[in-house]
């Protein structure tokens, strides 16, 4: 059961409007967020410039799906805007971006099929992102929320194998958004030789490309003060939720703790440092499958849920101190732990017995005066059970 983003109260404060206070809107002006001006411009500059990347990757894509370079291009592209709008609460335009990046994710992980109603859907959705930025800056365009409704729904439905009627998709969708579409040449699939030959990337190739770090101190004062806030607002919507579990009672699975987890992940990914992002998504995932099973999540899921939470702990930290050394670079086993978690409960196979809330440590061995990890140095984070005294170690960023 796939939750939409919620705005945060920072995304709240951005329109002009706080949940304690929202007034009715007029429906004509509804689709129009009131976005802070200065927010507004830098957003529009990165937007302009990541369609024209766009436009270009969709013509060498077309061209030859086959071209890994041009499909990952595709995917960073709309997966920036994603994350971008909903930054700045452009959330049609996030929605919408998330829609299209989960469709060329299952592309990437094999877990759809090539086909035409694949290509057409891409080359749709990119020319139709002239239309979303006038729908936000309140410019006449004939692309309603209507048509925006039903071709982010023909993705969803693409995206979880169905092959629904493309015919019924273009007769949903205005006469001019598709004539643009008609000046593109049609999807040629496969490679065109031998160099081509390569089949689209898996995402474990793609993840460093689409998730290049970017150092803190590179990050935009502005929008790393939204992450800030963002990040903060929903560890400490998490942070309850593990509490509850901590005192040995089950917690339910809630869409709006989904929400907080799928944003959170977003918000990760435009600066990560390690695998914080995949984190947050594998606890989504988790928790989407306990409401969509309508169970709760047990107190045997403790441990692995305090440790996203340590994890998230940290990235804000560092976040806010501009120091990256010591943290974590490597969560696989967490991640694994996390895509587990589900079927073990299910199973009974995974403790039910409330245990003692973990004490987290931070240790550094060999401090210099300047407290930085160098690489004769070793520094860890050390998570000790109570009850087990099991002692994890981690790899830091040096």
């Amino acid at each position: 059961m796939p939750i939409s983003p919620k705005p945060t109260s920072i995304q709240s404060q951005l329109s002009g409007t706080s949940e304690a206070r929202r007034e009715p809107e007029d429906k004509s002006t509804a689709d129009t967020p009131q976005i802070d001006p200065a927010m507004l411009g830098i957003f529009l500059d990165e937007y302009d410039s990541v369609r024209i990347q766009i436009r270009k990757a969709l013509e060498s894509w077309l061209a030859n799906t086959g071209d890994s370079k041009a499909f990952t291009e595709l995917r960073r592209g709309f997966h920036t805007l994603k994350g971008s709008g909903r930054m700045v609460g452009a959330l049609e335009m996030g929605d919408f971006s998330w829609r299209i990046e989960e469709l060329l994710n299952k592309l990437v992980e094999n877990r759809i099929t090539h086909s035409e109603p694949v290509s057409e859907t891409v080359r749709l959705a990119v020319h139709a992102l002239d239309d979303l930025r006038s729908r936000l800056l309140g410019e006449e365009t004939e692309l309603d929320e209507a048509a925006i409704k039903s071709l982010s729904s023909f993705a969803r439905t693409l995206s979880g194998g169905n092959q629904p009627d493309l015919h019924k998709l273009q007769s949903d969708l205005p006469d001019s958004l598709l004539s643009r579409t008609l000046e593109e040449p049609a999807a040629i699939s496969g490679p065109k030789s031998k160099s081509a030959a390569a089949a689209p990337p898996k995402a474990s190739e793609t993840a460093i490309k689409l998730d290049s770090p970017i150092p803190d101190s590179g990050i935009d004062p502005t929008l790393k003060q939204l992450m800030e806030g963002e990040i903060l607002g929903y560890v400490n919507e998490l942070e309850g939720f593990v509490n509850g579990l901590i005192a040995g009672k089950s917690q339910a699975a809630t869409p709006e703790l989904i929400r907080a987890m799928h944003t959170l992940a977003g918000t990760f990914a435009m600066a990560p440092l390690g695998q914080e992002a995949e984190v947050a998504r594998s606890l989504e995932n988790y928790l989407e499958n306990r409401l969509a099973k309508d169970r709760k999540v047990t107190v045997g899921a403790t441990g692995a849920t305090q440790h996203c939470l340590h994890r998230f702990h940290q990235r804000l930290h560092v976040l806010q101190d501009g120091n990256p050394t010591s943290y974590p670079v490597d969560d696989s086993e967490l991640i694994a732990e996390l895509t587990a978690l589900a079927a073990l409960e299910d199973s009974g196979k995974l403790k039910t017995k409330a245990e003692k809330p973990a004490v987290v440590l931070s240790m550094a061995l060999s401090e210099r005066r300047n407290s930085s990890c160098r690489a004769s140095e070793t520094r860890i984070w050390v998570t000790a059970s109570v009850l087990s005294g099991e002692i994890r170690s981690e790899s830091c960023r040096t």
